[in-house]
């Protein structure tokens, strides 16, 4: 697919999205931008001026039904401030029901393989690893995040547990 292509696809979801009832706003900018992202689909980039959509670059080598569902994903977040919450939910589901989409919060895992096959993608291996000491669940990490850090300093807890977690590598 060509991004003159994608641009199309991109003008004709923001009409369906209006025709349904969406609530686009008026500082969207229409012109569907690229970037070079390996992990991510497409992001929507607001400020208090403009607010706009942005497709990986390696989107295009994706079905076009996966271009519209990934642009129609970002257009709920154009109309909603709660990011995947409730509001965002309600218009990826009118999406869903009208047009028959298949949108949600992730992009399910067969897309995701693709998707990484595509851009070159590879997982690398887990740097760091934190783990509770009464549930035994593990978290890794490839760099040295927020989490790490925050077990490092002993002052993060299991979610199921509440008890303090430790880096054990």
């Amino acid at each position: 697919m060509t991004e003159e292509r994608a641009q199309e696809i991109f003008l004709d979801e923001i009409d369906k999205a209006i025709n349904i009832g969406i609530p686009i706003p008026e500082n969207l900018d229409t012109i569907l931008t690229f970037n070079r992202r390996k992990t991510v689909l497409g992001v929507c980039c607001k400020d208090r001026n403009l607010c706009r959509i942005e497709l990986s670059k390696y989107m295009l080598d994706m079905p076009e039904r996966k271009v519209r569902e990934t642009i129609a994903h970002e257009l709920c977040h154009t109309c909603s401030d709660d990011n995947h919450g409730k509001m965002w939910k309600y218009y990826a589901n009118m999406f869903n029901k009208y047009y028959g989409y298949n949108i949600s919060r992730l992009a399910n895992k067969e897309d995701s393989e693709k998707f990484n096959e595509i851009s070159g993608y590879k997982r690398s291996e887990a740097k760091y690893i934190i783990q509770c000491p009464v549930c035994n669940r593990k978290w890794n990490y490839a760099r040295r995040s927020w989490a790490v850090q925050c077990a490092e300093n002993g002052k993060c807890k299991c979610p199921i547990c509440k008890v303090t977690v430790k880096r054990i590598k």
